[in-house]
């Protein structure tokens, strides 16, 4: 899954789960206001007993789904939230089909007019709160909708019957604009997604920018129980490269040098391009002899890929590693410290990697 979808699905659900509330106390509401106006009726039927309790039963364990989902830390495995909630609403649904089935041929005109109320409400309000998922939508709108037909169909009286085909329109209506809600709010995630990308990234390569980098660090590293590794990579024979072969060739260079790092990295590592020809890379661990693997595995890369014009333009790396046991050390001081390293892998010949160790 690309950063894009993981950032588009992470909206959606939090979008999602954050109407969950108005949908739970809808439906808490439901279940107590018709207990209470039908209780004559509930204390007689083992199944309006049973819609009484399951109805309060799947009430708690949306909200408990719901507070677990906030208090999450760290990784989110946003698609098993996304199916757990589609698997609850579809639930939910089912209560409001409960209601119509068991409430809907013993009650008053009245209250069968109130019945259609809920069912309308609640669907077209839906648009609203599940739109922005299809899949959503449909279990819970379509749910209701089509079963309600069905009950409405059954009916002795013609008029019902009549209401049912005619909730046929009532259907495509909401379906429709349930396309258009979804289809606007990700225009928007997709244009957030891009301003905010825009800002933290590096138009040329796809890494990190040098602002973000500093704010990954304060938000990742800063607080780690882990020590702090971080790499510092100055390209050797850059300037030859773009002076011999122009602009082209060097933007393909640094691009190149760009997938070498990201190809050497851990998933939780943090790699940035500073500008010009310089890129860091930050990493959490204890043992510095793995960012040291790693630095050189990069080194390496980049010799190898950045070749160009029968080894006269070769572009190769120096890299500097700083390293500190914990995480007690500020951005600037590990960043200088990790300069000079670099600084010492030019002077020893380039194509190398030299370490610091801070104590």
């Amino acid at each position: 899954m690309t950063k894009q979808s993981q950032w588009l699905l992470q909206n959606k659900v939090t979008f999602l789960l954050s109407n969950g509330y108005f949908s739970v106390i809808s439906s808490i509401v439901l279940v107590l206001a018709f207990s209470y106006a039908k209780w004559d009726m509930v204390v007689q039927s083992t199944a309006l007993k049973a819609w009484l309790v399951l109805g309060l039963i799947l009430a708690a364990t949306r909200l408990t789904h719901l507070r677990v989902f906030k208090a999450q830390k760290g990784d989110v495995n946003y698609l098993f939230w996304l199916r757990s909630y589609r698997v609850l609403t579809f639930l939910s649904s089912l209560l409001y089909v409960a209601l119509v089935y068991l409430f809907f041929g013993a009650v008053s005109p009245t209250f069968q007019v109130v019945i259609m109320f809920i069912v309308v409400g609640v669907t077209s309000a839906a648009v609203a709160t599940h739109g922005v998922d299809r899949m959503t939508f449909r279990l819970f709108s379509h749910t209701i909708l089509l079963s309600t037909m069905v009950i409405l169909l059954i009916q002795p009286e013609r008029d019902f019957n009549i209401m049912s085909g005619l909730m046929i329109l009532f259907v495509l209506v909401v379906e429709r604009a349930s396309q258009q809600t979804a289809d606007t709010m990700y225009k928007n995630f997709e244009l957030t997604y891009s301003m905010k990308y825009r800002a933290t990234h590096d138009p040329l390569v796809g890494l990190y920018n040098r602002s973000e980098l500093e704010h990954q660090f304060e938000q990742q590293f800063i607080t780690s129980p882990h020590g702090i590794a971080l790499l510092f990579i100055d390209l050797d024979n850059f300037k030859s490269l773009n002076d011999t072969l122009g602009h082209a060739a060097g933007d393909e260079a640094l691009k190149t040098v760009a997938n070498a790092i990201r190809t050497q990295i851990r998933s939780d590592d943090v790699a940035a391009r500073l500008g010009g020809d310089e890129y860091v890379v930050l990493l959490a661990l204890d043992d510095v002899s793995i960012a040291e693997r790693i630095a050189s595995a990069i080194c390496k890369d980049i010799e190898q890929s950045c070749d160009y014009d029968n080894r006269i333009n070769k572009v190769t790396s120096s890299i500097g590693l700083a390293f500190k046991a914990d995480s007690a050390i500020g951005f600037s001081r590990l960043l200088r410290e990790a300069d000079i390293a670099c600084y010492e892998s030019k002077s020893l010949g380039k194509n190398r990697v030299t370490t610091r160790i801070i104590e």
